[in-house]
């Protein structure tokens, strides 16, 4: 069995409820082809010599993939036919983070509160939790599914200042939407979100992850900083060209 932290903790549960056409997993690599949301979909991690042979047998074997998602390594290593049959477009380049042990507390991750989805918390301040995240990371993805993340929350004066949203499926907590009020940034309320918003969920699973677009370097440099575990550089290839953002 293939045992990269993102594959392990990332693949394996998006692919949970999904038979795919083609599924190798060995010591050096893992495969998937598979309809993933009505979209023939590849993804594919490991060693590169074996990913790119099982790249070449997919070409020959199955329909052109419509979308891939592969390590940076094994892109930068394609083949000029390979990368064509691809892509001919590479983009959302991201890199996957993940923590299984407590952080190291910093100022005021101690004052972190949960607001859970359903309880009485989300109904007053529902609609505060959504401002601050449109306002401090308006591209964000979590703004498309809101309503369905519980969420993490600092307040300073009277108000909210950091936000985090989460959800939790099987043992596993999955992050989403960090956001620091524009008027309080510089004050490590978007760390002391991310240290508190951990620590709380590993008392209940066994390990949080998230995902980061590759150009976001602010953020880079806070991960690095509070000791989470960088997991991988991830990049997709498709036939259209991709609209990038940030």
């Amino acid at each position: 069995m293939f045992c990269s932290p993102f594959w392990t903790l990332s693949v394996v549960n998006e692919w949970r409820d999904i038979t795919p056409v083609y599924h190798v997993e060995d010591s050096n690599v893992g495969v998937i082809l598979g309809l993933k949301d009505n979209v023939l979909t590849l993804t594919i991690a490991g060693d590169i010599e074996p990913a790119i042979k099982h790249i070449s047998y997919i070409q020959r074997t199955f329909a052109r993939p419509s979308l891939t998602l592969m390590t940076q390594q094994i892109a930068d290593a394609l083949p000029t036919d390979i990368k064509e049959y691809l892509g001919p477009s590479f983009g959302w380049a991201w890199d996957f983070y993940y923590v299984n042990k407590p952080l190291n507390p910093v100022h005021s991750s101690h004052d972190v509160v949960e607001v859970a989805l359903g309880s009485s918390r989300i109904a007053s301040y529902r609609d505060e939790i959504f401002q601050v995240l449109e306002m401090s990371n308006p591209i964000s993805d979590a703004l498309d599914f809101f309503d369905s993340l519980s969420w993490f929350t600092i307040f300073s004066d009277d108000r909210i200042v950091a936000v985090l949203g989460y959800e939790e499926r099987e043992g596993c907590a999955y992050l989403h939407g960090l956001g620091t009020h524009p008027d309080y940034r510089q004050h490590g309320y978007g760390g002391a979100v991310m240290v508190g918003a951990v620590n709380q969920l590993l008392k209940r699973n066994t390990s949080v992850q998230f995902g980061m677009w590759a150009w976001n370097n602010n953020a880079r440099r806070l991960y690095r900083r509070l000791g989470i575990t960088h997991g991988g550089a991830l990049i997709h290839a498709q036939r259209q060209a991709f609209k990038e953002l940030g």
